[in-house]
């Protein structure tokens, strides 16, 4: 399985060189990253009263698309940095690593009843007793619930994502952090095997479209 991490381009060619670096985050110091597949997609409908808000299902989207506003102005300080898309693998050593999923709590019980370990995912006693008192309350059934998994191996997060999709997961149309995964480890160079553009200049763009059209 391949994971996806974004970056700045202007760190493109120290992670050439020297890999991707842990930082810190919400879940402890790491490597953040996505896997690289598509989920199902939803979008809200605003309604006059905010109360009514609906939603609707749209095309399949990339994770990695979904975190692409870290880089806005807003979380830059006022500067819009252009994102790149690092894929890699994990390298044996680093493995365990941690999934981090958004689940809605009518469906945590199935997920967990299956989180045991047997599949290549877990999910540890401490975790379970948190979310103990939550699964009992019958009014925060419609809500998501942070859950983090240890993951023994890529097809364990293969595993344990299919669950994730079959239990109704989805990812919002943008803005959002579904689902995220920390490796607790540097990521060599020799394990990334692409970087892709995420956004480009105009004068990518128009440099692009004479070599497809020609003109």
């Amino acid at each position: 399985m391949r994971f996806v991490h974004l970056a700045p381009r202007s760190s493109v060619i120290r992670i050439r060189k020297s890999g991707i670096s842990s930082g810190n985050g919400c879940h402890g110091r790491g490597v953040y990253c996505v896997p690289l597949l598509e989920l199902p997609r939803v979008s809200i409908i605003r309604q006059e009263d905010p109360y009514c808000d609906r939603t609707i299902e749209s095309d399949p989207i990339s994770i990695a698309e979904q975190w692409k506003w870290l880089f806005s102005p807003d979380c830059t300080h006022g500067h819009s940095a252009r994102p790149v898309a690092v894929v890699f693998f994990v390298p044996r050593r680093l493995w365990p690593v941690d999934l981090i999923l958004a689940i809605r709590v009518r469906a945590l019980r199935s997920f967990l009843s299956g989180a045991n370990g047997a599949e290549g995912y877990m999910v540890n006693s401490d975790e379970r007793k948190a979310v103990r008192e939550i699964l009992q309350s019958s009014a925060l059934q419609d809500c998501n619930l942070v859950t983090r998994i240890e993951v023994a191996s890529a097809s364990g997060m293969g595993k344990a994502i299919n669950r994730f999709r079959e239990l109704g997961g989805t990812v919002f149309s943008s803005y959002d952090d579904t689902i995220e995964v920390v490796v607790r480890g540097r990521i060599p160079s020799k394990c990334i095997t692409r970087l892709v553009a995420l956004s480009q200049t105009n004068q990518e763009w128009q440099s692009r479209r004479e070599r497809e059209w020609g003109d």
